[in-house]
């Protein structure tokens, strides 16, 4: 189905975790016209529910390997604000010119506030090029677009999720100082 959905996880206002799936209308095309329908946004939204429920099935299934507090880096050479509590996504930058392990760190509106700092995406991009973990960021305490001058540091909340088959493998590639979930 082309390339792969992209997945969010985020806490609802009840406290538990929820799945945001999304795709774009090119990977749900050859599904949509795979069944002789005429394209039609319901036969696409039809497509985008069936894959996101079966990835949502997958998904359920990781555990929470373990958490990190991180403090962002370079913050203060972009203009994306993150209020705390606020997600964040993290995507993998393998062609970044100064570090081939960068991770960016995105808002909502996927406008960069920072990178992962460098030891720390250097224990995490090799796990998630090999799609070892899925990592959720909050927002612990960001900058606003009243203080985005003033206020350069800006922390995030990391929790690492993954297979409870790979977790043995996983554990000790994880960063230092990740506080370990015990299952």
């Amino acid at each position: 189905m082309g390339s792969p959905s992209h997945v969010l996880r985020y806490n609802n206002n009840s406290g538990s975790t929820a799945l945001k799936h999304w795709a774009s209308a090119a990977d749900l095309m050859p599904l949509a016209m795979s069944s002789n329908m005429q394209e039609t946004p319901c036969s696409i939204m039809i497509a985008e529910e069936v894959g996101a429920e079966a990835k949502e099935e997958e998904e359920a299934q990781d555990l929470c390997f373990g958490q990190l507090y991180v403090e962002l880096v370079g913050t203060r050479h972009f203009r994306g604000v993150a209020d705390s509590g606020e997600a964040v996504l993290l995507i993998r930058h393998p062609l970044n010119p100064y570090d081939r392990n960068a991770i960016l760190v995105k808002n909502m509106n996927r406008i960069t506030v920072g990178y992962l700092p460098r030891g720390v995406a250097s224990k995490l991009s090799p796990l998630m090029d090999q799609k070892q973990i899925t990592i959720e960021g909050t927002v612990k305490r960001g900058r606003s677009s009243v203080d985005v001058a003033y206020a350069q540091f800006v922390s995030v909340h990391l929790r690492f999720y993954g297979r409870p088959q790979n977790r043995s493998k996983v554990l000790p590639k994880l960063p230092s100082g990740t506080r370990i979930m015990r299952h």
